[in-house]
């Protein structure tokens, strides 16, 4: 499902903050996004990742680098990115079981072949 994301600049700041309605909202309510800000220019997009990736473009940053490598969806195969925002673009949200790196200890998603500290699992002994 596409969600809004909406780029909304405080007076006096250079670059926009990138927000989902929630985020936004909870901002506001916390008195940590006044009424004066911004709106900038408004996406819709399925997933995290893109709107950062359509938000770095915009903005003229460089390409955006998702947190982790992409895993095949465990529904639909579809890339996504369990580390980052863990939606997939067809199914949503995606829950997975998390699992201590054997070398390190930190948490890892089922199916990934990957520690985010070790690198691949062939290279830290798991």
């Amino acid at each position: 499902m596409k969600r809004r994301y909406r780029a909304i600049r405080e007076k006096g700041d250079y670059n926009p903050g990138l927000y989902t309605d929630e985020s936004e909202a909870d901002l506001r309510l916390k008195g940590l996004l006044t009424n004066d800000a911004e709106l900038i220019w408004e996406i819709e997009a399925y997933t995290d990742e893109e709107a950062m990736a359509i938000y770095n473009l915009r903005m003229g940053f460089g390409p955006y680098e998702p947190m982790g490598h992409w895993q095949p969806c465990p529904k639909c195969g579809a890339p996504f990115y369990p580390f980052g925002s863990s939606e997939c673009w067809r199914c949503g949200p995606i829950s997975l079981e998390w699992h201590p790196c054997p070398k390190c200890g930190m948490l890892y998603p089922e199916g990934s072949n990957e520690c985010l500290r070790c690198g691949p699992f062939d290279h830290c002994g798991s």
